[in-house]
């Protein structure tokens, strides 16, 4: 976030902030910046307006509804993803999450059940934490310098945390 996007997101929030008379200090509005670090003040005008908007816009607005307003719904992507049966395209996150679960040859071994309960709980995780590498043709799905072993213990590690 640059420190253009990180005024006018203090402005943003402030202002939020101010239509639910709940104070806003230095400190609280520095944790906010910070957990909304790499998206841009337009990106987080929006949310803000998305989540104002829908069921929860009766609270103050969190990080975490502020993200899931950019990102969506993990559930909800989980379940697309699983829909598409095994055909995933270009969908970084389900690739990877293959690639975490040994591969297609590994996927192919586990029963239907237990293969589309880990897919759904991997792939929520690494979606709520907003990970999902943009595709490449020279690079496949691994950022660079990483290696399939990094991606496993990135998922279980996520998993592991809730």
């Amino acid at each position: 976030m640059t420190t253009h996007d990180r005024e006018q997101v203090a402005v943003i929030l402030a202002a939020t902030a101010e239509m639910f008379n709940r104070p806003l200090t230095q400190l609280a509005l520095q944790l906010m910046c910070d957990a909304l670090d790499g998206m841009t003040a337009a990106d987080v005008a929006a949310a803000v307006k998305a989540h104002l908007r829908g069921p929860e816009g009766r609270f103050f607005p969190t990080p975490a509804h502020i993200l899931s307003a950019v990102r969506g719904d993990s559930e909800a992507a989980a379940a697309l993803a699983l829909s598409r049966g095994r055909r995933y395209g270009e969908d970084p996150i389900a690739n990877r999450v293959i690639l975490a679960m040994g591969g297609e040859s590994g996927c192919a071994t586990m029963e239907a059940g237990v293969w589309a309960g880990q897919f759904r709980r991997m792939y929520v995780a690494l979606h709520s934490a907003g990970m999902g590498p943009t595709l490449s043709a020279t690079r496949g799905f691994l950022a660079p310098g990483e290696t399939l072993l990094g991606v496993t213990g990135t998922v279980k590690a996520l998993l592991a945390a809730g």
